[in-house]
């Protein structure tokens, strides 16, 4: 024990006497700041901030020089200051700020990095500062984000400028953000002081940023204030910073139905951009009575169009019969947002699909009519079998009419039975096509082009209709776009489709259909080239000595096919 007490005064000795070298060191590098040699001075600054540990003189020795006018030197004296935290350099740091770019940039963080004492030194220097001078504090204490920062703002309000009084706001919203609970309490009962204080209750602009405060705290407990100061009896800027204020904060189910009375004599008004557009930004955040949207609509006729579209949405959760109908008399009204907000409230009530049916029958044209199915489409409407049979007959009825809306009812067949509308086509098609009413047939898949999804059956059937329609010019290079040839080149790709023998089979096409279809498939490559020699070969063997026979047999001769002999 008593070497270890020996050792441990000897290391004592040692530390003492580094320590004296080293502050002769640094009062020599001290006095190197006070050459007028900028090297010698930089190169002085860089040393004492790599040294490290330095006491107060040598930081306030730094400090001091940062009034210098030579921009490289004021640098590596903020580099050293920045080794060597401490308040001394407080009042040199601060006239900083009025610099502007690299330099106020470090300087406010190296204030910042003081804590409290930056509080206390900015309070010192803001009583006797000019107005853009304080913005800069303001500022500062905005990045501390300390309740005793907070505090001083919140106090600076009643005697500020109104450009000051932004600036502050500014502030406070960034540092409440980063405030405790605890700290945000404490900062709640400085704005209730400030509403109570004499200049809160006279000027309006005042109590419009202690509110503005309140929605940046966004404490529901303050949810009464700010109703209150949301009242038509407020001033407008009172008002206004209070609705904002109601749309930043999380409002309780149970307080829903007291803010959507608070705030519904708002949307009779005529100001839109300060009063209207705000109380419908909180609206939208709370459950608001479909009943009583059901009720407005009826009231505020006249009212903005983004009233009329918000009360029309709310009217979903409101699903009687006079209420589907009041929304089904809104699809084709003049404004576009309140057909579509009526559009979007008919979707949500599943209950008013066998209306939305009926209107369909009394769409003016293509367009409405197609509101009402893209409004079935997302009720994912299933109408019965009765009512599908219905559609399609009316279907049928306006196609051969040449009526544009026969579309509409095949797209609303896609909707509620894709199957169904399938299968019925494919009847109709086979009987147009036993008649030979090609044309027909071409205008019915005409009609399904545009909403409804052919399957594989629809896919051969159409090509068929095709092309007996019109046959390709075999010397155009505009084979590929010809419909029926694109079509049987999709079949081709599915896998298990028997598209050969369904060809040879189908008694609508004749050698002439059948040798035009092999003649260009036969000049493709791998699959289709097998495809298109086998229904050569087929028509050779089949009609040998006829015109298309013939042709067959010798296209099957220059893509250098086998041919089949004759019989």
């Amino acid at each position: 024990m008593a070497k270890l007490r020996k050792a441990v005064r000897r290391r004592a000795v040692v530390s003492a006497e580094r320590r004296a070298a080293m502050d002769a060191v640094t009062r020599k590098l001290c006095a190197l700041l006070d050459r007028d040699d900028v090297e010698l001075q930089c190169s002085a600054a860089r040393v004492l901030g790599e040294l490290g540990s330095a006491g107060r003189e040598v930081r306030l020795c730094l400090a001091k020089h940062l009034k210098t006018q030579n921009l490289t030197l004021k640098h590596y004296l903020l580099s050293a200051l920045e080794r060597l935290p401490g308040r001394e350099a407080l009042p040199y740091l601060f006239p900083l700020l009025r610099e502007g770019g690299k330099v106020q940039e470090r300087a406010l963080a190296l204030i910042g990095s003081c804590g409290p004492a930056a509080v206390q030194e900015g309070r010192r220097l803001f009583a006797g500062a000019d107005e853009e001078f304080r913005k800069l504090i303001v500022r500062i204490f905005g990045a501390l984000g300390t309740v005793e920062a907070c505090a001083f703002l919140v106090g600076c309000i009643p005697g500020a400028t109104p450009d000051l009084r932004r600036s502050v706001g500014l502030a406070l919203r960034e540092a409440m953000e980063k405030l405790p609970a605890a700290g945000k309490k404490l900062l709640l009962k400085k704005i209730d002081a400030l509403f109570s204080s004499p200049k809160g209750t006279v000027s309006a602009e005042v109590a419009a940023a202690g509110v503005m405060l309140l929605g940046c705290a966004a404490d529901p407990a303050s949810l009464g204030k700010l109703i209150r100061a949301a009242a038509p009896d407020q001033p407008a800027p009172v008002r206004e910073q209070a609705l904002l204020a109601l749309a930043r904060i999380d409002i309780p189910r149970a307080r829903a139905r007291e803010v959507v009375a608070a705030l519904v004599p708002a949307l009779r008004e005529s100001d839109y951009a300060n009063v209207v557009r705000h109380a419908l930004a909180v609206l939208h955040r709370v459950e608001f009575p479909g009943t009583l949207a059901a009720k407005l609509d009826e009231e505020l006729r006249g009212a903005h169009p983004a009233v009329r579209s918000f009360l029309l949405s709310k009217m979903s959760a409101f699903g009687s019969k006079e209420n589907i109908a009041r929304l089904i008399g809104h699809l084709n009204a003049g404004s576009f947002d309140e057909r579509r907000a009526a559009q979007e409230a008919l979707a949500g009530i599943p209950a008013a699909a066998a209306e939305i049916l009926k209107e369909l029958d009394a769409a003016k044209d293509y367009e409405a009519a197609m509101r009402l199915v893209s409004i079935l489409k997302a009720q994912g409407a299933k109408p019965d079998a009765a009512e599908k049979r219905r559609l399609f007959d009316r279907m049928e009825k306006l196609r051969a009419a040449g009526d544009a809306r026969a579309a509409a009812y095949a797209a609303a067949l896609t909707v509620a039975d894709p199957a169904f509308l399938i299968s019925r086509v494919l009847g109709v098609v086979r009987r147009l096509k036993s008649r030979k009413a090609f044309a027909e047939a071409d205008a019915l898949f005409a009609t399904l082009a545009r909403h409804a999804p052919l399957d594989d059956e629809l896919k051969f059937e159409r090509a068929v209709v095709k092309l007996r329609r019109g046959l390709p010019d075999l010397a155009s290079s505009q084979r590929d776009e010809h419909e029926g040839l694109r079509l049987i080149a999709e079949l081709l790709r599915q896998e298990g489709f028997p598209l050969l023998r369904r060809l040879k089979a189908e008694k609508a096409l004749g050698p002439e259909e059948l040798y035009h279809v092999g003649f260009h498939f036969a000049e493709k490559l791998f699959a289709q080239r097998e495809f298109g020699v086998a229904l050569l070969r087929h028509l050779a063997s089949r009609s040998p000595r006829s015109k298309a026979g013939t042709a067959a047999r010798r296209k099957l001769e220059i893509v250098g096919a086998p041919v089949p002999k004759r019989s």
